[in-house]
């Protein structure tokens, strides 16, 4: 809120406006405290011809009400597209306030339509503003779709809190729109996949559980919600129930998909590792590699031989481990999967641990911890804390070590919420993930 006696000066600046001023004002500031000039003149058309509008924003720069907006390494661009900003925020809410809702809401609504005419073939970069204007333009379906895609390219760029709050603000207008039940399907996993990340489980689950109760037909897919359903209970260290979501996930997809079962396989034989199911955990992981080198899917090919690193390295095959970490980072820097770099970086860390390499550990966890912070990954984050503490204390830093396992354990604590499970196998096992 605007203090009274602010609100009431920067009133008596816009009340001294002419009309055409004040009108060209108000439009832009619901397009937001940066807008085009090409955007104002396509919404104001039917009102301003072009070099009316020129010489109402000279008048309006004159009295430093909006200024001229040249951003570093932008500003051929601008120079061609003409940016202005409000030259203070406070005065962009306040003229927002001057106009009625019903105005307000024709306004963004057509600022939205205007958005999309003019930058058809550039479209993507603009639908992180599209959503906000069709919500409060109550287009609620149109807004469901831009934040369904915001969602979408957030989590491209592994930021993971900006994709759920899209996906969230997605939820939200399912409350008054009417989605397709396979757009309600997209949307609770990618929901169960963005809490999954943050190491919300309860509520990763309870979307997956919503997406199984309108997909009734695609068994790949159901199959596809089991297996992340039975992951979470990996990373919680329930291995009865995740096998038993994996294994419902291989029963409904039977013989008729190898690839969807090679995905299965991957994490179970994770689980038959923490298991110290070693011969299990192998055999499993090399069917899932043999399956997906058929294939162009190369995030979880690198996700096989991590895995298989993992098993060779806690089986005295370090050579081989070598081999298969060293075979996965080339696969996950050519797709630039950071999260995935962050847990092999960490699983070397811990075969040079293994091997009293302990320089070459400390550098691996490092690159590692960077990437988790990077990425927001907790899971990772207490993982690499936890094997932090480890090595210091062999190296007799108690000072350092016992930093790090505060660390590890705030984390901890944070995704188990219960005492209970801190003590969990999954902390304290292996020190892979």
């Amino acid at each position: 809120m605007v203090p009274d006696l602010l609100h009431n000066v920067l009133m008596s600046r816009i009340d001294s406006l002419g009309q055409g001023e004040k009108r060209v004002l108000q439009t832009a500031s619901v397009i937001g405290r940066i807008f085009q000039e090409k955007l104002l003149a396509h919404i104001l058309k039917d009102e301003y011809e072009n070099n009316e509008l020129k010489d109402i924003l000279r008048k309006l720069q004159h009295k430093e009400l909006i200024l001229r907006h040249l951003s570093s390494g932008t500003n051929i661009k601008l120079l061609k597209e003409r940016e202005y900003v409000f030259k203070h925020p406070l005065m962009q809410e306040v003229v927002y306030s001057t106009l009625f809702l019903s105005h307000r809401q024709q306004l963004h609504k057509s600022i939205g339509d205007a958005i999309e005419t003019l930058n058809e073939a550039v479209l993507e970069d603009h639908i992180y503003s599209l959503g906000p204007h069709f919500e409060k333009g109550k287009d609620h379906l149109k807004a469901f779709g831009y934040y369904m895609q915001s969602g979408d390219k957030a989590a491209e760029l592994f930021s993971k809190e900006d994709a759920l709050f899209y996906y969230e603000k997605a939820l939200e207008q399912t409350y008054i729109a009417e989605p397709a039940e396979g757009q309600l399907i997209k949307l609770h996993n990618c929901l169960g996949d963005a809490y999954s990340s943050a190491a919300q489980y309860s509520l990763a689950v309870e979307h997956y559980n919503h997406s199984l109760k309108y997909d009734k037909g695609d068994s790949c897919r159901i199959s596809g919600v089991y297996r992340k359903i039975g992951h979470i209970h990996q990373n919680q260290g329930h291995y009865e129930k995740a096998h038993e979501y994996f294994d419902l996930s291989l029963d409904l997809i039977g013989g008729c998909n190898e690839f969807e079962a090679a995905l299965t396989y991957l994490f179970k034989s994770m689980v038959f590792f923490r298991e110290n199911k070693f011969d299990d955990a192998e055999k499993i992981s090399e069917s899932a590699l043999n399956i997906l080198l058929k294939y162009e899917d190369k995030y979880h090919l690198a996700e096989a031989y991590n895995n298989l690193g993992n098993i060779c390295s806690s089986t005295n095959q370090y050579a081989k481990s070598h081999h298969f970490y060293t075979e996965c980072i080339k696969i996950r820097e050519e797709i630039n999967d950071q999260p995935g770099l962050a847990a092999v970086y960490n699983n070397i860390g811990n075969l040079f641990q293994i091997e009293n390499d302990l320089d070459k550990a400390i550098d691996s966890y490092t690159r590692s911890l960077s990437l988790c912070e990077k990425t927001g990954n907790y899971h990772g984050l207490a993982r690499v804390y936890d094997n932090l503490c480890s090595i210091y204390t062999l190296m007799g830093d108690e000072e350092k070590a016992m930093d790090y396992n505060l660390k590890a354990i705030g984390i901890i604590g944070r995704i188990a919420k219960e005492a209970s499970q801190v003590n969990s196998n999954i902390w304290l096992q292996s020190g892979v993930w």
